[in-house]
């Protein structure tokens, strides 16, 4: 993890524990801008230019560690962390949508947090010469004064993380059974009564998603290995993982966890209803690629038509996504594409 020699210098211009905080950190942290940064400024200036922004904020943007940075992160192929989000606005240029314009991948603080396993021991003791005293939280229960009685934990060794839909409360074949299901509202006393629902766990052939096998649109599914094509696009997006059953038609989910140090793949997971949205994007995705690419399975396709693509991602994904589908249907002249889409920032991008 690293910054650059430009923002150090905006950081000197103040006079607080973040300035003193940089000048003990040197080059080994703030790094410097040399001849192979400055080769990529032209990249970035003509990027910012070519865009519908106002001529003051190019101007700003030109002159500030926002473009320095930019051009750390062609020249390293970085990924970039930053509290900033995207904007359609005209106005001021900001940091995710330049990312997205060049390549690069954007990430917020707390998920550069999460990928990194950081923790943060809040009102627990300093290290001592002679080594790390037990860690006391300042608010005790009464049942555990005795400070060896704390030790520090992930709550990955002490239970299993994982996220899903929540089951349709209409559905009485859902409930009545003996699985716990709390809501925000039954977990904000300190102790836990039972729930209010009782999860059943039914059937894996209820986690599976079936499709149409008289669909032109699934032609040659299993001939062009399209588990393989759809695989690197749904990585962008989700964390989890797909099994295509070409002779079942049928697709099964999967995502790995942490159990007690090790990986574990729990297989024919529920995945929630925006996860559903993407998978399915993701595959209609790498079937188009194939339609523009006139694979002979797809070679009937002459149009298409693409109904707000992302409904279900956040603003940094919706550009990600808006140029993926500007660069694959740009440089060729066989698909006819219509796209309709009430996101005025996936607009611009497009």
């Amino acid at each position: 993890m690293f910054s650059i020699d430009k923002v150090v210098d905006e950081i000197a211009a103040g006079d607080d524990n973040l300035k003193a905080w940089a000048q003990k950190q040197g080059t080994d942290f703030f790094l410097m801008t040399d001849a192979n940064i400055a080769a990529q400024f032209s990249k970035v200036s003509e990027w910012v230019k070519s865009q519908n922004y106002e001529p003051v904020a190019i101007n700003t943007f030109l002159q500030v560690a926002h473009y320095y940075l930019v051009a750390h992160a062609l020249a390293g192929k970085c990924v970039v962390v930053t509290h900033e989000v995207p904007s359609d606005s005209t106005r001021r240029i900001k940091l995710p949508n330049v990312y997205a314009g060049l390549g690069l991948r954007c990430m917020n603080p707390y998920e550069m947090l999460r990928r990194e396993n950081a923790r943060f021991v809040l009102g627990g003791e300093r290290m001592s010469a002679k080594g790390k005293k037990p860690v006391v939280p300042r608010l005790r229960f009464a049942e555990f004064l005795n400070e060896e009685a704390w030790s520090e934990r992930k709550l990955g060794e002490i239970g299993n993380f994982v996220s899903g839909g929540t089951p349709s409360t209409s559905n009485p074949e859902y409930w009545g059974g003996n699985i716990q299901w709390y809501t925000p509202k039954e977990i904000k006393n300190r102790m836990l009564k039972p729930s209010m629902r009782a999860y059943r766990k039914k059937d894996l052939k209820n986690r599976l998603q079936n499709y149409c096998q008289e669909a032109r649109f699934f032609a040659g599914l299993s001939e062009l290995e399209m588990d393989t094509r759809i695989r690197p696009l749904l990585q962008r997006y989700a964390d989890f993982d797909f099994k295509i059953d070409t002779d079942a038609w049928t697709v099964a989910f999967e995502r790995e966890i942490d159990q007690d140090g090790a990986t574990e793949r729990v297989e024919h997971i529920k995945i929630s209803r925006g996860e559903e949205n993407t998978f399915i994007w993701c595959f209609f995705l790498a079937i188009a690629q194939l339609a523009v690419d006139q694979q002979e399975a797809y070679q009937w396709v002459k149009y298409l038509y693409i109904d707000d693509p992302i409904s279900s991602l956040d603003d940094n994904n919706a550009i990600a996504v808006a140029a993926h589908l500007a660069r694959m249907l740009k440089d060729q002249d066989t698909i006819k594409a219509v796209i309709s889409s009430h996101h005025t920032l996936f607009f611009n991008v497009m």
